[in-house]
């Protein structure tokens, strides 16, 4: 099961795991955000970044707009299995998130597939 986390610094630190980096130095995390690379050492964008942004959707306007961005995409729905098991980093969540659409979309598909 995917699920999703904060890979903002003190989030992290909270779980013992002193950067970016680090975390994504793990093989079982995929960073799933913007370019933030100016910002953060080895933030790159990310095939799954979301391309919507909340100041111009609001959150859920976003988040909504990215799954039906995601279920158009044949690319992104036949890559969805890689994310299976994986911990998804973005730096909105707890709060609503498109990892959250990713998790949900890769469910469904994994029980169309039993």
């Amino acid at each position: 099961m995917s699920s999703v986390c904060n890979v903002r610094k003190n989030m992290l630190a909270k779980r013992g795991i002193r950067s970016f980096q680090q975390w994504n130095m793990r093989s079982n995390t995929v960073y799933i955000g913007r370019d933030m690379s100016k910002h953060v050492p080895g933030a790159v964008g990310s095939k799954w970044g979301n391309p919507f942004s909340v100041k111009e959707y609001g959150r859920e306007g976003c988040i909504a707009k990215y799954e039906e961005y995601l279920r158009s995409r044949p690319d992104l729905m036949a890559a969805l299995p890689e994310l299976d098991g994986m911990e998804l980093g973005c730096w909105c969540h707890p709060q609503g998130c498109h990892g959250d659409v990713l998790c949900k979309v890769l469910k469904e598909v994994k029980e169309q597939k039993k």
